[in-house]
């Protein structure tokens, strides 16, 4: 696919010797590295990426089902995804738990 021919390119390798489960960094990516993917995509998807995406989704798998996630969400407004709503209510979760614990544990001293 897309990504793949991007990361054969951006890497210097066969796209053949590129599995969908490859981690980008496994196969010599690093962030500048990352920054010419993105760039790539961009231009290709027509969608800005986030550099940050590509270390939270290094693989073409885990990529290509967040960005097909995000194509989903967009054309569905009902239904709509939003990562970072979900990743700060799971901070606040673990926030809340983190203070319990201190609670809990001055208390008992």
């Amino acid at each position: 696919g897309q990504i793949a021919a991007v990361w054969e390119q951006v890497l210097n390798v066969n796209q053949k010797s590129i599995g969908i489960y490859d981690n980008f960094f496994d196969l010599g990516g690093d962030s500048i590295k990352i920054i010419q993917v993105s760039g790539q995509l961009k231009k290709i998807l027509e969608k800005e990426i986030p550099v940050t995406t590509f270390f939270e989704y290094p693989t073409i798998y885990t990529l290509a089902e967040f960005l097909m996630r995000q194509q989903n969400s967009s054309q569905d407004p009902g239904g709509e995804y939003d990562e970072d709503e979900e990743m700060v209510r799971s901070r606040q979760l673990e926030d809340g738990k983190s203070r319990r614990l201190h609670r809990r544990n001055r208390r008992k001293n």
